[in-house]
């Protein structure tokens, strides 16, 4: 019986690919900024505008799709290209060295990649859900109050409400890094685990990293803190008037 380095990676990644292929799962996997995006299109405020949990819902939704535009999303991106380069493949047939293309090298690492995108960029999205935009989101009700507001009060009520995310991204987005390390070496196994291919006594295909987790994820939360001290609060609230 003869195996081919293509034909392993058809049984080791078809799984996966199913998964990643399905309707269900192109729906989940739905980007966020594109699905906000999509929800503020034909949006139209009138003033004065009387603030309500409608209101609360659009202007968070704006904020999200552009803090995770300017802030957040390198770091998952970040992230899984440095580990992506440090990934290291190698194929074993009947206990001999099966020499394996740079093709099929980059279809196992573009696969365990996908896999860890997903894992790590979920994970993020919760922390920054449960230390930033829950924290912002009680915040904005309390300033938008129930009295009905002109453009003039509503941007100047934006504009602390976006200085305010800054200082608060300042404070958490160090802490949520730490929660992120903790859990980035067993998100890496998991993502190469499930496109590694162990047919005994017939074939092995391991996949290892090298990468450094916590420098790695060090140096892309710095980053993103260089980032969100350049945003400017008005130009975000003025951006946020627009899209509603």
């Amino acid at each position: 019986m003869k195996f081919s380095i293509s034909s392993l990676l058809v049984l080791g990644l078809t799984l996966s690919s199913c998964v990643f292929s399905s309707p269900l799962a192109a729906r989940n996997a739905e980007s966020p900024l594109l699905s906000n995006t999509h929800q503020l299109v034909e949006r139209s405020v009138k003033y004065p505008v009387k603030p309500n949990d409608a209101l609360v819902t659009k202007i968070m939704a704006s904020v999200k799709t552009d803090l995770y535009a300017k802030v957040f999303g390198s770091i998952t991106g970040d992230f899984c290209e440095r580990t992506g380069a440090s990934l290291s493949v190698k194929a074993v047939l009947f206990g001999g060295l099966l020499k394996v293309g740079d093709a099929h090298i980059k279809t196992i690492q573009s696969s365990a990649i996908r896999n860890l995108k997903a894992s790590f960029d979920a994970e993020l999205r919760a922390q920054v859900q449960a230390s930033v935009y829950d924290k912002l989101e009680v915040s904005l009700k309390k300033n938008l109050g129930t009295i009905i507001l002109d453009k003039i009060k509503f941007l100047s009520i934006l504009t602390k409400f976006e200085t305010e995310a800054k200082s608060i991204i300042k404070v958490e987005l160090p802490k949520i890094g730490v929660s992120l390390n903790a859990k980035a070496k067993n998100q890496i196994d998991a993502a190469i685990n499930d496109v590694q291919v162990n047919i005994p006594l017939i074939a092995q295909i391991t996949v290892s990293a090298s990468v450094n987790a916590k420098t790695t994820l060090d140096a892309t939360i710095k980053t993103s803190l260089k980032a969100c001290a350049k945003l400017n609060a008005k130009a975000s609230a003025e951006a946020i008037l627009e899209s509603l």
